[in-house]
């Protein structure tokens, strides 16, 4: 489905008509006419191609579906979750805004300084709405009346999230789009395209050539008027089409020889075969896979019923084995090293191409939030709402490794790690809540799938609902999946 998707959406991107046809002018050579009108609509092409391409891939790259679920465990693989991508490492310089969402971004300038960080200022407009826990508070029979006017209270600015955020941006880690490699690999399949369809175009022209000759040949044999002003058989891409006497002739070939030389760049599902084959969008897929560091720093100013404010701090780590990284070091050890023909043979590869699909995946990340203290008047005689200052740590790590056919022989069997720690101050529930579990996740005869998970909690009250409780802080549960495997 991923193939199909990249082949339609690049044929639609190149189906598009050059902008201007050049035209022959009288007093050149039918060759050069030929020659100059290919070389202009081949740069155009290539040009125009390239670009659109190349922004399609970069497009989908950063709105690659990434993410790991909360509730991802067994069968529900970190292969096809990971963690969030926040789309700033791919975002042009200057402000980006996004009106409908009220979102704006700026790439801050770094001057001559290489720094191996994108770094962003990012504005966020957030919904209007009533603080959850102060809507809660509030008596059921007056909640409905009381959240409307409260809602009705709030105005533009009144929640708004300002952050830095920092993104990796080296050879060797970071998401942003490899566009030099892009250009080397396109230019070189562009090249191998046009040079099967223009060797078919300068067949037409000499054709179109031969008829002339054969034209100007029964003219003088016939003794009609003259067609070209020169001996028919000296005629040859050479003459010139003021050299042709007869007017129809001439007006003939004045259009239909920059038609032939266009028709040399026009064979756009030839384009779309030859990069399909080339496996040239799963260049998105390895830049996708590229280990990742990611920091933000945010401060959410709340006013009115819209909450407290806070301040928000995130790492988050995410790595596949599969990626640029490995590219590289199959083809030469350095980026500019790479060739189109190691370029296809590594993606085309069984083993890695699978590996673009399901290889293992390694995401870590931490979340620290600092609450104020939210001091809320209610109508009397209800008490004002005070919720006190608060602060809350979450660790995640998820570990995805597929492990081959697996006992049963069914294939997809993988191994799954998901372990968290939070420490929410007003949460008794996720206070010192430690819970790690380790999946082992089958399928028999493609048809039947079997899952057993081992948990670990560092209090036992905190240990997941399982089959059976080992101890108090370890538990087993096995659980089957009916229905057949997707493709």
């Amino acid at each position: 489905m991923r193939a199909a998707a990249a082949a339609l959406l690049m044929l639609s991107l190149l189906s598009t008509p050059l902008d201007a046809q050049q035209e022959c002018v009288p007093d050149e050579s039918i060759g050069k006419c030929f020659t100059d009108t290919m070389k202009a609509a081949r740069a155009e092409e290539q040009e125009d191609a390239s670009e659109e391409v190349g922004e399609a891939i970069e497009d989908r790259l950063a709105r690659q579906a990434t993410g790991l679920g909360s509730s991802a465990t067994g069968l529900e693989s970190a292969v096809e979750d990971f963690l969030p991508l926040l789309r700033l490492a791919l975002v042009a310089s200057g402000v980006e805004a996004n009106a409908q969402a009220g979102d704006f971004e700026y790439k801050l300038p770094v001057g001559g300084v290489r720094l191996p960080l994108d770094l962003k200022l990012r504005a966020a407009f957030n919904e209007l709405q009533v603080f959850e826990p102060l809507k809660l508070a509030i008596q059921e029979e007056e909640r409905e009346e009381l959240v409307a006017g409260f809602t009705e209270q709030l105005t533009d600015g009144d929640d708004v999230t300002l952050g830095l955020h920092a993104n990796s941006v080296t050879e060797q880690l970071g998401r942003r789009f490899r566009r030099e490699l892009f250009q080397k690999l396109f230019s070189t399949l562009f090249e191998k395209h046009t040079a099967t369809a223009e060797a078919e175009a300068r067949d037409k022209l000499n054709e179109m050539i031969d008829k002339l000759g054969e034209a100007a040949a029964s003219a003088v044999k016939e003794g009609k008027p003259a067609i070209v002003s020169v001996p028919p058989e000296s005629i040859s891409t050479n003459l010139h089409f003021d050299q042709i006497l007869d007017a129809d002739w001439r007006r003939k070939l004045l259009e239909q020889v920059p038609l032939a030389a266009l028709e040399a760049e026009a064979s756009r599902a030839a384009l779309v075969a030859r990069a399909q084959e080339a496996g040239l969008f799963k260049l998105a897929d390895l830049g996708h896979n590229q280990p990742q560091f990611h920091g933000s720093l945010s401060y959410r100013d709340r006013r009115e019923a819209a909450g407290p404010d806070e301040t928000i701090g995130m790492l988050t780590y995410e790595w596949s084995g599969t990626n640029l990284n490995s590219l590289r070091k199959a083809c030469g050890g350095d980026i500019k090293a790479i060739t189109l023909r190691c370029y296809s043979d590594y993606v085309n590869e069984a083993e890695i191409a699978e590996g673009l699909e399901d290889d293992d995946r390694f995401t870590l990340s931490a979340e620290y939030r600092d609450r104020k203290r939210f001091l809320f008047a209610l109508p009397e005689p209800t008490e004002p709402f005070d919720l006190p200052s608060g602060e809350s740590l979450i660790l995640k790590l998820t570990y995805g490794r597929s492990v081959g056919a697996g006992p049963f022989g069914a294939g997809n069997a993988r191994i799954d790690i998901n372990g968290t720690y939070e420490n929410i101050d007003d949460d008794p529930s996720r206070q010192d809540r430690g819970v790690a579990t380790l999946t082992y996740s089958d399928r028999m005869l493609k048809a039947l799938g079997v899952s057993v998970s081992i948990s670990y909690a560092n209090h036992a009250k905190f240990l997941p609902e399982t089959e059976d409780e080992l101890s108090a802080h370890f538990g087993i549960s096995l659980r089957a999946h009916g229905g057949e495997e997707e493709d």
